[in-house]
């Protein structure tokens, strides 16, 4: 669409007055113009003039922005008609073809195979892991219950030990203290004979020395030596039992001795024993927990790397699925064209 411009439509021209007769002059008549007419039809001349003007400016001014839209447009147009032979171009360059997808769908059910025969296997192991945890746990529990009892039973033997020990120390004391008292009373008993010896001696020199009877001095030095004798046979008894009571105070303490040493002795296999077997049955069921936890690692790690494929091949099933559709519209639209 253009707009013409059309021719603007002057205003007359008022002329001077003019003559204008008859024949032979008669009627002749004399035309006048006034000067308030002229100035009037002046004014809406130059009023005329200068609309025209505007209006044939404004429609210049649209015509040269029509020619510059148009002028766009047929350059849009050659453009565009450009990237259409382009484009057709390209989609005779390309052949495309219906992708066969046959394969990655036995890959997949490959793996769907794998997992769920992997899964059964992986609940098997977690069972058994979780039997064998307490398996152990029951074995640690009675072994801690028949250390405690044994030690329980040791330590009452323990308390007997000291009780009778106790027993014989008090046994002993009242023995030693006997023995002093004893020891003291035949003390005593040797400083009076020794006294009553010296007296006798010093008394029978006197005697000798007055000429006494001599029998009579005998018999009272024979009744005092035989009182001495048995003052010194009592001491030997005394002695005697002293000795008695040491060699039993002695043989009591090497008793006490061995028995300790023979509890200790009996109980002391018996700790190393099962201290021995509660080491060996959990270095044992260590070992098993550790072949089952390096059993559940490597699978857990094999589900783990078939969970990544699986989903690295539903992502490229995806992505394959997302372009065929891309190229189906693309050929609908084609065809539509």
């Amino acid at each position: 669409m253009s707009f013409v411009a059309t021719r603007p439509v002057l205003p007359k021209v008022a002329y001077p007055a003019s003559v204008h007769g008859g024949a032979g002059g008669r009627g002749t008549r004399i035309s006048k113009v006034t000067s308030s007419n002229f100035s009037s039809r002046h004014l809406q001349m130059d009023h005329r003039f200068f609309d025209v003007r505007h209006e044939k400016m404004t429609m210049q001014n649209l015509n040269e922005r029509l020619a510059s839209y148009l002028e766009r447009v047929r350059n849009l147009e050659q453009a565009n008609s450009k990237l259409e032979i382009k484009i057709r171009q390209d989609l005779e360059k390309r052949s495309i073809t219906e992708m066969d997808y046959s394969h990655y769908e036995g890959i997949i059910s490959d793996l769907r195979k794998k997992v769920s025969l992997t899964l059964p296997k992986n609940e098997t192991l977690r069972i058994r892991t979780d039997n064998a945890r307490l398996a152990l746990e029951d074995f640690r529990i009675k072994v801690h219950q028949v250390v405690e009892a044994d030690i329980v039973r040791m330590r009452k033997g323990l308390d007997g030990s000291n009780v009778d020990c106790m027993n014989l120390e008090s046994e002993i004391e009242a023995l030693n203290e006997k023995r002093i008292l004893l020891k003291k009373s035949h003390q005593k008993c040797v400083t009076e004979c020794r006294e009553k010896i010296t007296q006798s001696c010093v008394h029978v020199e006197v005697d000798t020395s007055k000429g006494q009877d001599l029998a009579k001095i005998l018999e009272e030095m024979r009744v005092k030596y035989e009182k001495i004798v048995l003052d010194i046979q009592e001491e030997v008894k005394i002695t005697n039992i002293t000795a008695e009571v040491s060699e039993s105070t002695i043989a009591l303490k090497e008793a006490m001795n061995h028995r300790f040493t023979f509890h200790h002795l009996h109980a002391s296999p018996q700790n190393a024993n099962l201290e021995d077997t509660l080491r060996d049955t959990e270095l044992r069921y260590k070992m098993e927990l550790e072949m089952f936890n390096s059993v559940i690692q490597q699978l857990e790690a094999e589900s783990t790397q078939l969970t990544a494929n699986i989903k690295d091949k539903k992502q490229e099933y995806e992505a394959l699925e997302a372009e065929i559709t891309m190229y189906r519209k693309v050929l609908d639209s084609e065809e539509f064209k």
